[in-house]
């Protein structure tokens, strides 16, 4: 049955992409264009081509590779997988702590690159919630690709669908009259999910992420941070 799980497995891998679209620039942009006017819209497209930098070097350094590495352990012992997920959450928080530390150590300057006159706190309120949104995406296909390895992206899907929900009654509802509110609601639907997609998993296969890392390497990275931010 080869050729029927090849067939299920890529569906709903299919499925799951589109899904994730809802919560990406693509998507909310032009919505938050619709709802809040052209001045939203167009710090959240700033703020997606940061966005959009870190996700080439997350897929580069995780998914590529961790798609690879979860392959070649298919038919391993689930210490093993679970181990290769210890693996890519280390790696993962190698990568993005850089971006944290020198993005909210010069998050003023930033935002003054794309020509925002004046940077008020309603703008990095809005920046913030939306670079935590993006963030939470990283997390996400860290166990996509261990559910999709364990032929599992139907649960997974299923749980997306109650996520989606949630997005659309979000949206249609009279609670988002501001983009803050929008994006705290989101972003409180995208942790939930996310706890119950990782309670799910550890129910299932143990597994749990470890996100531990050198302090001297962050320290490295603050000062870099501080001499950018001097420069800025």
């Amino acid at each position: 049955n080869l050729a029927k799980r090849l067939a299920i497995t890529r569906l709903f891998n299919y499925l799951l992409r589109v899904g994730r679209n809802f919560f990406t620039s693509n998507f909310l942009t032009p919505l938050f264009a619709i709802k809040f006017g052209l001045s939203a819209a167009g710090l959240f497209y700033f703020a997606s081509t940061l966005i959009n930098a870190i996700q080439a070097v997350v897929k580069s350094v995780i998914g590529y590779s961790g798609n690879a590495l979860f392959a070649n352990l298919k038919t391993s012992t689930q210490e093993a997988k679970r181990e290769a997920f210890i693996i890519l959450s280390q790696k993962l928080i190698l990568v993005l702590a850089p971006f944290i530390i020198v993005l909210s150590t010069n998050y003023r300057g930033i935002l003054r690159l794309s020509r925002i006159g004046d940077v008020t706190s309603y703008t990095l309120a809005l920046a913030l919630l939306f670079m935590i949104l993006a963030f939470l995406e990283f997390f996400f296909v860290l166990y996509e690709q261990f559910y999709i390895i364990e032929e599992a992206a139907n649960k997974l899907f299923y749980f997306k669908l109650f996520e989606l929900t949630l997005f659309y009654g979000l949206i249609s509802s009279v609670v988002t009259s501001s983009p803050v509110a929008t994006l705290i609601g989101l972003i409180a639907i995208r942790i939930t999910s996310l706890i119950i997609i990782a309670l799910n998993a550890f129910y299932w296969w143990k597994i749990k992420p470890d996100f531990k890392t050198n302090v001297w390497y962050l320290f490295s990275w603050i000062i870099v941070a501080l001499v950018v931010a001097w420069i800025l």
